[in-house]
């Protein structure tokens, strides 16, 4: 949530100062957001990594130091298991969403004339995304329930159920590989539609993008 809001402040400061019209001359709108994506992936990935090597190094030393270790919850060291498809689809969704929503951030850097309209336009998909965090219980005791199955599968609320799902263990292989894919889809529209409200706002600095402008073909 934090990293995405690099691609919204990035995108709406290139549009206010008019450099995105100089960036276009010499770059490519697909290649520019491609890189864009890429960069603030890497660097998100780069502080994942370091938090988890953090905690690693916590553990050990307090292990070292102590007869007895408790981890936040409650949750039991012995109870922890490490299996490679919940590990693949914790990676696979964390980087397909985040993509998803960076793509979205960008649409709405692009599509509006200020960061501050930008701002309020980008909530709705940071309150989609932390929505799932107020059903939580329901997600982890209950997965067959309808609103659990349509938060699922819902592209906005996707990425951070099917990571809890995950977590707790209650999706089959199935089920994982067929929301992996909805994401898939949700992220490649995402970054398709940021690519064209990128090139339309360059020229269209004063007014914000409509959707139906954004979705219709050259």
């Amino acid at each position: 949530a934090f990293s995405i809001n690099y691609m919204l402040s990035s995108v709406s400061e290139e549009k206010e100062n008019r450099s995105m019209e100089m960036v276009l001359t010499y770059v490519k709108p697909r290649t520019l957001i491609v890189g864009k994506l890429l960069g603030v992936s890497l660097i998100t990935i780069t502080q994942i990594l370091f938090f988890i090597a953090i905690a690693i190094f916590s553990y050990i030393v307090l292990q070292q130091t102590s007869n007895t270790v408790s981890l936040p919850g409650g949750i039991e060291t012995s109870r922890i298991v490490f299996n490679f498809w919940p590990i693949f689809f914790g990676f696979a969704y964390l980087i397909v969403g985040f993509l998803m929503f960076a793509g979205f951030m960008i649409t709405a850097a692009a599509a509006t004339p200020s960061s501050k309209e930008a701002n309020s336009f980008s909530s709705f998909f940071l309150l989609a995304a932390l929505m799932p965090f107020y059903l939580i219980m329901t997600i982890v005791t209950d997965p067959a329930n309808p609103i659990v199955q349509t938060l699922t599968y819902l592209p906005f609320t996707s990425p951070i159920v099917a990571l809890i799902r995950n977590t707790v263990g209650n999706m089959g292989l199935v089920e994982s590989w067929a929301v992996l894919a909805v994401m898939a889809v949700g992220m490649t529209l995402s970054i398709w539609i940021a690519i064209r409200a990128f090139r339309l706002g360059a020229l269209e600095f004063g007014q914000t993008i409509k959707l139906s402008k954004l979705l219709k073909k050259n």
